[in-house]
């Protein structure tokens, strides 16, 4: 039986991860599909667009706005993942016909994250934000009874389903489910200093896990990578990319092989070079664990792998109304939440 077929054999054995696994992968194709919403034609009639002046949105404010999401989070001591469900929630809710009058207004765009963070904190985390503290951080703009009636409106729109498979929560499953260090390799995790090494199975794993989630918290950010990317593409293109930080090539394992023609992917170069991009050019570009990555896959100095061989053209986002949004800097995260919302607020 060749590593393939034993690959597959594992997946059918194991029943409830194949449900679960199946489940996830149809869930990001109906349910919790993404939408390319600012390619396609606004619903949205000319008299509202015009109304008050509103001024539309466009994907430098997603972007503003998935970072307040990530500030408040690491103020809280949130899990900074949950910022994945909670942009998952707004865009899929600017899709809808209720939601898509948040698109031409920033104002209730800005609303409708504030009351997502508020709502997907209720659902993933011990501690929730009482809806007055999430007004408070709009800094009068919103009152509480505003907070709830979005809360609403978004789970009425969105049909309660507020829980989405995510990038990293696939990539939990990729790595409990498969092998990705080729046996009998001379392969060993290399500790920060590069001169200490482990071969235990479970420092690898967490090792490859730590790569991959740095990669895939940047991605809630990039607009192409959320809403024009299936998680579990991205999972598997940071995966590609931790493997080959390690110095493992994933075109050599028949796992990978097999994940992606399970997951049906023709191209993964594209997706790893995007979540390459968009660590780069983030805050955390500097960490240890960043720099080790972007070093080992060809960024920042080092050697460029086969895999990306090819130079990425990412177009520059800019807000062209001008200050509307000011971008979060790095430092706002030890801010207080009322301090941090300053960066937004206009």
């Amino acid at each position: 039986m060749t590593a393939s077929q034993t690959a597959q054999c594992a997946w059918e054995m194991e029943s409830n991860d194949l449900t679960l696994m199946e489940s996830m992968l149809l869930k990001e194709r109906t349910t919790y599909a993404q939408h390319d919403f600012f390619a396609r034609p606004s619903p949205i009639s000319p008299i509202f667009q015009d109304e008050d002046g509103a001024m539309p949105v466009d994907a430098f404010c997603r972007n503003i706005m998935a970072k307040w999401c990530i500030s408040l989070c690491k103020y809280c001591s949130y899990d900074r993942g949950m910022v994945s469900s909670v942009m998952s929630c707004v865009d899929r809710f600017v899709t809808t016909p209720e939601g898509s009058k948040a698109l031409t207004n920033r104002n209730q765009y800005q609303l409708a994250v504030m009351a997502s963070l508020y709502l997907v904190a209720k659902v993933q985390q011990t501690q929730a934000l009482e809806p007055a503290s999430i007004a408070k951080l709009s800094r009068g703009k919103y009152t509480k009874s505003d907070i709830e009636a979005m809360e609403l409106e978004i789970l009425v729109s969105l049909k309660w389903f507020v829980n989405p498979p995510t990038p990293m929560a696939f990539a939990l499953e990729f790595i409990e489910h498969f092998d990705f260090v080729p046996e009998n390799s001379e392969y060993a995790y290399h500790g920060e200093n590069e001169s200490t090494v482990s071969s235990d199975s479970a420092t690898t794993d967490a090792r490859i896990t730590e790569l991959v989630r740095c990669q895939v918290q940047e991605a809630i950010c990039d607009y192409e990578l959320s809403c024009g990317t299936r998680p579990s593409h991205v999972a598997y293109g940071a995966l590609s990319n931790a493997l080959e930080s390690m110095d493992i090539d994933p075109a050599d394992l028949e796992s990978m092989r097999f994940l992606g023609e399970r997951l049906r992917i023709e191209d993964d170069r594209s997706v790893s070079a995007a979540l390459l991009q968009a660590v780069s050019s983030s805050d955390s570009s500097s960490d240890s664990l960043s720099s080790l990555l972007l070093h080992r896959c060809g960024l920042n100095g080092g050697k460029r792998s086969r895999r990306n061989s090819r130079s990425v053209d990412r177009p520059e986002r800019s807000d062209p109304e001008g200050a509307r949004f000011t971008e979060i800097s790095s430092s706002s995260v030890h801010e207080s939440p009322r301090a941090v919302a300053g960066h937004m607020v206009c």
